[in-house]
């Protein structure tokens, strides 16, 4: 089993990645678990699935228990799983963290920390899924919590602008920290080497370490039409390269 979390400045192309890879993924064969922690809940519809469909975690944490954090109550791993989450067609298990239901309600910390402990849960029975995937809310916070301790992989998303820059600096580190296996970092939205050089130049990374996406309009337009960016043929550019990125999560690439 691979737990893997994508990470990154809000708007840098996260979930865009992380819908495309859990879907070829799942096409191949694998069995794949994807959170959404992100307040904005935009996975699931980027998937193909109305969030409305689906009962959120922070919706329902009194119900489950708002002790998880000090790991008071027993957890109903299994239950929780299939009453907060849906199937894509392509077999993709997704479940929303949600966000907070009214002004006044709190943080969202005990649902992270739920999350957190369900992902835990499966490493004493990896066979269940091979892919447990994170797309995370924007920025490094979701880090700071400890979410992604010792996962194999985290998977940072940015461009080539300096807000995007910092935050990826800021979570590289905190990978390490967390002492996450494997860090594969990803330029979205890729015009050409002046972005790839940017990038290597303000990061201290060697651009043959830096995987790209390349800016394509099929993107926006899926994102325009509410529709999987695999939905539009012929194949977009963006998909050939997140087909690299997931050669790269499996060891396979060049």
């Amino acid at each position: 089993m691979m737990r893997v979390i994508a990470t990154g400045k809000g708007g840098v192309g996260k979930t865009t990645l992380v819908s495309t890879l859990c879907t070829l993924l799942a096409r191949d064969g694998y069995k794949v678990l994807v959170f959404d922690t992100d307040p904005s809940m935009n996975l699931a519809m980027t998937l193909g699935i109305p969030f409305a469909d689906i009962a959120t975690l922070a919706e329902d944490k009194v119900k489950i228990g708002t002790k998880i954090e000090d790991h008071d109550i027993d957890i109903d791993v299994d239950s929780i799983i299939e009453e907060h989450s849906a199937v894509t067609t392509d077999n993709v298990r997704v479940v929303l963290m949600g966000t907070i239901p009214s002004g006044g309600a709190g943080c969202l910390c005990s649902s992270i920390s739920l999350v957190k402990v369900l992902v835990e849960s499966f490493v004493l029975r990896p066979w269940e899924y091979d892919f447990i995937i994170v797309d995370s809310q924007a920025g490094p916070e979701i880090l700071g919590r400890g979410l992604a301790t010792r996962f194999e992989c985290n998977l940072v998303v940015t461009e080539a602008m300096p807000k995007a820059m910092e935050v990826t600096r800021q979570v590289i580190n905190l990978s390490k920290d967390l002492d996450i296996r494997k860090t594969i970092l990803v330029l979205n939205k890729y015009v050409g080497e002046a972005d790839l050089n940017r990038v290597s130049s303000e990061l201290r990374i060697g651009p043959q370490s830096i995987l790209t996406i390349r800016d394509d309009d099929a993107v926006r337009e899926a994102d325009r039409l509410s529709i999987p960016i695999l939905s539009i043929e012929p194949c977009p550019e963006a998909v050939v390269d997140i087909m690299r990125i997931k050669e790269e999560l499996l060891g396979k690439g060049s």
